[in-house]
């Protein structure tokens, strides 16, 4: 167990995080529609289990056949985690990191959260986040082989040139083939909203929009926005824009490589299903067909109502075009709690997407539990959800025997595209009341709000 320590953090990610503030309802919330998505509950699932942690960063892996965390911290920690997890479907197997060094044991990138991590064709990328509660933001990148386990510096650390995105937390990443994109985030004071691509799995980066020198891109400046392939295009969702006051936002946008669309939730269009909500996990079906978009969104939060933070436990499908609530087997009541309490304590995970794997999405959390000096992350609970929770389904076979006695195939998903899916390189589910009460003891925003930053 891993207490949760009645601790001021001090850092310029939970004082922007914890005092945007201003409350944006759910509006225009669908009734859960009928799907073929079960969510069966898999924990204990290897080590991970017994190590729970807030603000990893996780993505699909590869050829979309497993998944990668990296990182996240515990309230009371001084420093992040710097371990590396990879779950092959069935259970999390730690690849490398010490997870119970204090400083952190790296393994490749020095320990982080709140960082970016998307999928390429041969393992994924990392970029950015910050150290610890008070670190600044982080300017490196790193790629992840999984075929070996083994980290590459690629910019931005010891002698390597600088990246090209500069240094920023809190963004949204996701990947698809060898195309990452990236969008958004808090770098220092300025919140911002460019769109920087690389088409060769990060070996390279170019603006699209939304710095000095380029157009400005569809979404409004933000942080904390969730960005994930969801088989045909880029999906963009929510996150918290700066101002005075601040606001949460629950719009829906898609991206092409090039251009962003409005799909819902801004300007005239109509409200998406959802309702408001920032660090909302997001991540892609495993074999994202193209014909067939679909994406799952879980939790998020509000911390912009003074004096209390609200949690979220639903989850959401999107389906290329909309949105249907989906039923999970947990509590689904959002969880709200003043600034200077723990989130209550209970069986019910506080729960982060974690990417795509096959056919299925696996989402995993910690719950909190009673310790003997007050709340503590209990353990980290997984789950996977799908047409068939278990494995990728099988195409019902002909209902009469082949007229000839020649030998057939059987027709069955793989789940393994030639075309992965990307999990947004987004930061995970807030899990900590240390990050409330910290947030709540900051100056509010609208005192000294951050820069807008370009775009």
């Amino acid at each position: 167990m891993r207490r949760m320590a009645h601790k001021r953090a001090r850092t310029p990610l939970l004082a922007a995080a914890g005092a945007l503030l201003v409350v944006l309802g759910p509006a225009g919330v669908a009734a859960a529609a009928p799907t073929p998505w079960e969510v069966a509950d898999v924990s204990p699932s290897g080590d991970l289990a017994d190590n729970p942690r807030a603000f990893p960063t996780a993505s699909t892996l590869g050829a979309g056949d497993s998944a990668v965390l990296f990182g996240g911290l515990l309230p009371e920690s001084e420093y992040a985690f710097a371990d590396t997890w990879v779950f092959d479907g069935e259970q999390w197997q730690r690849i490398c990191g010490d997870p119970d060094a204090d400083p952190a044991d790296p393994c490749g990138p020095d320990g982080r959260m709140a960082g970016g991590l998307a999928d390429t064709p041969a393992g994924a990328v990392l970029y950015g986040g910050q150290r610890s509660f008070e670190g600044s933001a982080l300017a490196d990148q790193w790629n992840f082989d999984a075929s070996t386990g083994q980290w590459t510096a690629v910019c931005g650390t010891g002698a390597l040139p600088a990246c090209a995105p500069g240094s920023r937390t809190m963004h949204a990443m996701a990947g698809h083939g060898g195309r990452v994109v990236l969008f958004g985030g808090l770098a220092g004071r300025s919140v911002l909203a460019d769109t920087w691509v690389s088409s060769d799995s990060g070996a390279t980066w170019t603006q699209v929009c939304g710095g000095p020198s380029q157009p400005a891109c569809g979404p409004a400046v933000r942080m904390g926005a969730s960005l994930t392939w969801d088989g045909a295009r880029f999906v963009l969702f929510g996150g918290t824009a700066p101002g005075d006051p601040a606001t949460l936002l629950a719009d829906t946008w898609t991206f092409d490589g090039a251009t962003w669309t409005a799909e819902c939730g801004t300007g005239a269009l109509p409200a998406c299903g959802p309702g408001g909500r920032a660090l909302a996990g997001f991540s892609g079906v495993g074999y994202g067909k193209a014909d067939q978009p679909r994406a799952l969104l879980a939790g998020g939060a509000d911390m912009t109502a003074s004096g209390s933070t609200t949690l979220f436990k639903d989850a959401w499908l999107w389906d290329g075009t909309g949105w249907t609530t989906q039923a999970v087997p947990w509590d689904t009541a959002a969880v709200t709690f003043g600034g200077d309490e723990f989130p209550p304590p209970g069986p019910d995970p506080l729960v982060v997407v974690a990417g795509g794997v096959d056919c299925r999405v696996v989402l995993t959390g910690p719950n909190v539990a009673d310790g003997p000096s007050g709340p503590d992350f209990g353990s980290q609970r997984t789950f996977l959800a799908g047409e068939d929770p278990s494995g990728c389904p099988t195409t019902p076979p002909p209902a009469a025997a082949p007229a000839t006695a020649v030998p057939t195939a059987e027709l069955a998903y793989t789940g393994r595209s030639s075309t992965p899916t990307a999990l947004a390189g987004l930061t995970a589910l807030l899990a900590g009341a240390a990050l409330v009460a910290a947030s709540r003891r900051r100056p509010r925003l609208a005192a000294g709000r951050p820069d807008p930053g370009p775009g």
